[in-house]
């Protein structure tokens, strides 16, 4: 199965910082439920 992270609309209303750590944490849970 392909697993595809990809992040909800509204990030463009975020600080850069608190954009940049949601990505982060998306692209973490996604290694976690990939196995890596």
């Amino acid at each position: 199965a392909r697993l595809v992270a990809a992040p909800d609309c509204g990030m463009k209303y975020l600080a850069r910082g608190v954009a940049f750590a949601k990505l982060r944490a998306l692209v973490e849970g996604a290694r976690l439920v990939a196995g890596r």
